[in-house]
């Protein structure tokens, strides 16, 4: 897989829209899709989430019915992108992306590379999360089984 496409993933893992979830609409801004079109990359827009709704789910999560659509969502469009033998550049603000982008791959026979950028520690084991948010403990989620 040589060919890459940006996709924007508008999403956040806290209780209010808003924030993080703008962090593509800032990089378009800035020029980011101008510059990876100059190098051949295609911008496929922003995915399509529903706002956090700010309550609890059964587990304790912030919005767990906009995680699950974007965990969804985001592992069959890089399935979809797989098929068409390209490789999603997706580019928001929020962690929990990785796990469709996770779940994608693993549903498929080739390899995949994953590189995630990041600006803070996203190991907490889920019980210590003051706050909630899947995006503190999205790397833990990926990398253990716990118990």
């Amino acid at each position: 897989m040589t060919d890459w496409e940006l996709v924007g993933v508008p999403y956040t893992s806290m209780a209010r829209p808003g924030g993080i979830a703008e962090a593509i609409g800032a990089l378009r801004s800035a020029g980011l899709a101008e510059r990876l079109a100059g190098l051949g990359v295609p911008d496929t827009g922003d995915m399509e989430l529903d706002a956090p709704s700010g309550e609890r789910g059964p587990s304790g999560l912030l919005n767990e019915q906009a995680l699950a659509q974007l965990v969804v969502t985001t592992r069959d469009l890089v399935s979809a992108a797989h098929g068409r033998d390209r490789a999603p550049l997706l580019v928001g603000g929020d962690c929990p992306v990785l796990l469709g982008a996770l779940a994608a791959s693993a549903d498929d026979e080739h390899r995949h590379g994953l590189v995630m950028v990041d600006g803070h520690e996203d190991a907490w084991p889920p019980e210590l999360s003051e706050t909630g948010p899947r995006s503190g403990f999205t790397s833990t989620s990926m990398c253990s089984r716990r118990r």
